[in-house]
């Protein structure tokens, strides 16, 4: 089976290109905010900027690269283990190629593990829902304690936490009703009572397995805590990348703006439906404004979002030709042989 679509319709392309140019308009918008004459001083602070904290956004960059990569690999390990060195080269170039429309990113993805690491289709798609419910249990609770109380004080971490465990424990609770032999069986009989008897043992099919394997992923307790802690401490990551950019232009911003700020930057970039590039930058140095104090000086947010964006554009670049390299381009477009020297899957482990 293809994994590519047959054919693009002329409306689809048009519609890609379309938010792929509304992206570079954003961007373009967002230059614009940040070369006004009143931040020509944060220019000049960025030119002096110390190797230390160009050095400080590059690792960031890296780290938080490197942390969603394994959040990828933890998810899927019930169902299939993959090597650190292979997951962290394709989450490299896939987040490089999510900079261009047509969805290259995800597509790719998708590609290179069912060809090269033997993951069933289906099974791609579940692993890919069940991240983001993840993401889902983890940025809800924390946007939505953001926005009823703005800062970041002893009562929004307590919040937040609260938040977080509850909509993570709900999750994890769900996909162990309907993981193993015994959840597949429970949605085989309501099922079949649905249809009247007509589908009497849909679960059967070795698609549909495939299908609902991400239920075996959240129902593994110790790959489900791993998957949210690297998810945390992603964004973790990319809130310091946003309060060292700030202040490498002379100003200083506060941890809850720094958190908002990697929030809207994150999911921004996992929304944008034809690319990111521009979107994120645009997107956030937009939104950051509507939280700030009456009278507060935003100007320089834009030329902050932008130096986060440059330094994250720089430190995905060269990750992304690395592990083009390690991944051999001319292996890509292969099927899967018996001879392959990738490293065979171990088999599915129960929930935990």
């Amino acid at each position: 089976m293809s994994l590519l679509p047959n054919r693009r319709g002329p409306l689809s392309i048009v519609v890609q290109l379309a938010g792929f140019a509304g992206g570079i308009a954003l961007l373009a918008w967002c230059v614009r905010e940040a070369l006004r004459p009143e931040n020509r001083d944060k220019l000049d602070r960025l030119a002096d900027a110390s190797p230390a904290q160009i050095t400080g956004l590059l690792a960031l960059s890296l780290a938080s690269l490197a942390v969603n990569g394994l959040s990828f690999r933890s998810l899927l390990f019930p169902v299939q283990r993959l090597r650190v060195a292979d997951i962290l080269a394709v989450n490299s170039l896939c987040t490089w190629l999510n900079y261009l429309p047509f969805k290259l990113g995800a597509i790719t993805r998708v590609l290179i593990h069912n060809r090269r690491d033997g993951v069933p289709v289906f099974t791609i798609g579940a692993w890919f829902l069940g991240l983001v419910l993840v993401m889902l249990a983890v940025c809800g609770p924390l946007i939505g304690v953001s926005l009823l109380r703005p800062r970041v004080d002893a009562l929004w971490i307590a919040l937040s936490l609260a938040g977080v465990l509850v909509a993570a424990a709900v999750l994890h609770m769900l996909a162990r009703a309907a993981s193993g032999d015994h959840g597949r069986a429970r949605a085989t009989s309501f099922l079949s009572t649905l249809t009247l008897g007509l589908s009497a043992r849909p679960f059967a099919q070795t698609p549909v397995r495939h299908a609902i394997a991400g239920a075996d992923m959240l129902a593994s307790r110790r790959s489900f805590v791993a998957t949210i802690l690297w998810r945390v401490a992603d964004l973790s990551l990319q809130a310091a990348r946003f309060m060292l950019a700030a202040q490498v232009i002379g100003h200083a911003l506060s941890a809850d703006r720094a958190l908002l700020a990697a929030l809207a930057f994150f999911l921004i970039g996992v929304f944008s439906p034809a690319g990111m590039l521009g979107t994120r930058e645009g997107g956030t140095a937009w939104l950051l404004p509507l939280v700030a104090s009456v009278g507060e000086d935003t100007s320089w947010f834009a030329a902050a979002v932008l130096v986060v964006g440059a330094s994250e554009l720089i430190a995905n670049t060269a990750c992304a030709a690395l592990g083009l390299m390690y991944l051999r381009p001319d292996r890509l477009l292969r099927a899967a042989k018996p001879g392959d020297t990738r490293p065979p899957s171990a088999p599915p482990s129960p929930p935990e």
